[in-house]
């Protein structure tokens, strides 16, 4: 296991499992957590329904699938901050170190946070 591999094993101890139930809706079968040095453990519960990385599709090319490898972990963690109501501006910063842990890399860790600082707001009010 390379250094990387256990960096993410120890922040995220449990694999992503669910299924795609309606356009980009994806609901959690098992239970989901992050391991935040900073932010504490942030637990998912079965049932919970995302839809990962929302970006759009006219950015796919450049930034990569909204379920690619690295982003749906920490897009997970953020779609639930978000419903929570948890402070949108932690739950953001949450996505980022998240993002950081999963090794995206920088520049698109950075594109993805000031997106989310801008427009993140119609997200935030919105989830029910």
């Amino acid at each position: 296991m390379t250094d990387v591999q256990k960096m993410d094993s120890k922040a995220f101890p449990l694999p992503l499992i669910g299924r795609f139930v309606g356009k980009g809706e994806w609901e959690m079968l098992k239970p989901f957590q992050y391991n935040s040095k900073k932010y504490g453990v942030i637990k998912i519960p079965v049932g919970f329904l995302v839809n990962g990385a929302s970006f759009p599709k006219a950015v796919y090319s450049i930034m990569g699938s909204p379920w690619g490898g690295k982003f749906a972990k920490p897009s997970v963690i953020h779609d639930f901050l978000y419903f929570k109501k948890t402070n949108r501006k932690r739950s953001d910063l949450v996505f980022l170190e998240g993002m950081k842990v999963c090794k995206v890399p920088y520049w698109k860790r950075k594109v993805m946070y000031y997106a989310l600082r801008l427009f993140g707001f119609i997200s935030f009010n919105n989830k029910k």
